[in-house]
């Protein structure tokens, strides 16, 4: 509930996060949130670890959309001895889901550890290549290190450039890499995104050049 209210409607999760809101802003900016959010049809569970348990709760509340945070917390309908088939197991089973019920499923996962010190691709989904096999479209997030940027800068990046590099630390944001690593009906590729963690949201750049650099407009 915190992520909603912070994600769409602009409540700073650190000061949700640590019931640190004092200001008569920032009451009203809450208020003002919890009444937009109130009539959403979004149901929130913290319980249902077993697929049989996420079904039930489909049929119950008629979700269109899935979301699950996240895939190794969830428990397998069967016990192996081998983690990775428990996985592959639930991999399969969570696209069934989406098969049986007609609807979309957004699934995150864990990456190996190695997948923090570089950029990421797809044999970093921890545990099972059957996430990879499963999946329609797998898509990647990467927090390029001050040493990568260097590198973007000397290279003399088509997009990456001191001035936005720049702009984007004085709004006190990062740069982020979305990497598209697969897409069944698509084009792979990357995208750059300007992530402000205060609002937990996305900023996505115009690619035309003008003559103030790139626009950007918020993408949530």
């Amino acid at each position: 509930a915190k992520g909603i209210l912070t994600t769409q409607l602009g409540v700073e999760g650190r000061k949700l996060r640590g019931f640190k809101i004092t200001s008569t802003d920032d009451w009203a900016a809450l208020s003002d949130a919890l009444v937009k959010t109130s009539n959403l049809s979004i149901y929130i569970n913290t319980r249902a670890k077993t697929i049989p348990s996420i079904k039930s709760k489909i049929r119950e509340t008629k979700a269109d959309v899935l979301i699950i945070d996240y895939l190794q917390l969830l428990e397998p309908s069967s016990k192996h001895t081998n983690r990775e088939r428990e996985v592959a197991e639930l991999s399969r089973e969570i696209k069934n889901i989406s098969l049986d019920f007609k609807i979309p499923v957004l699934l995150l996962s864990q990456l190996n550890r190695l997948a923090a010190t570089r950029k990421p691709n797809l044999a970093d989904l921890r545990e099972s290549g059957a996430i990879e096999q499963d999946a329609n479209t797998v898509l990647l997030l990467y927090r390029p290190t001050p040493e990568k940027l260097q590198e973007f800068l000397n290279s003399g990046h088509d997009f990456i450039n001191r001035d936005l590099l720049q702009q984007i630390k004085s709004r006190g944001n990062e740069l982020i890499q979305a990497i598209v690593a697969k897409q069944r009906d698509g084009e792979t590729g990357e995208f750059y995104l300007e992530f402000k963690a205060s609002k937990l949201t996305f900023l996505s750049y115009d690619r035309h050049r003008s003559g103030d650099g790139c626009t950007s407009s918020d993408r949530r």
